[in-house]
């Protein structure tokens, strides 16, 4: 019963960590390009941030490694509803939780 009960609150914290992990892993890709902004939630990934589709695979990829989330989860209508910050957390989220 205990391990159950480590599981969950490890995943938990995982959760809880997303919205930093998707922030910190759009930084990068846009301080390649040499742009400095603080991202917020509800800035449009395209037209504010500045990413290509291929930034889009890209990222979504390096994010389902990095929490652990099996990609072939991401539906296509999950990756069209994708046009703010806060949709990949809500989605990330979604799916991570439903994989525990």
């Amino acid at each position: 019963m205990n391990n159950s009960k480590n599981k969950f609150n490890h995943s938990q914290q995982v959760t809880k960590e997303i919205p930093s992990i998707v922030v910190t892993n759009l930084q990068e890709i846009i301080k390649e390009r040499g742009v400095h902004k603080n991202i917020e939630t509800n800035m449009l990934l395209q037209e504010d941030l500045g990413l290509t589709s291929l930034d889009m695979i890209s990222l979504i990829t390096e994010l389902c490694d990095q929490l652990e989330v099996d990609i072939t989860l991401l539906s296509d209508v999950d990756l069209a509803r994708m046009r703010i910050v806060e949709d990949i957390i809500t989605i990330l989220i979604s799916k991570k939780t439903r994989n525990h």
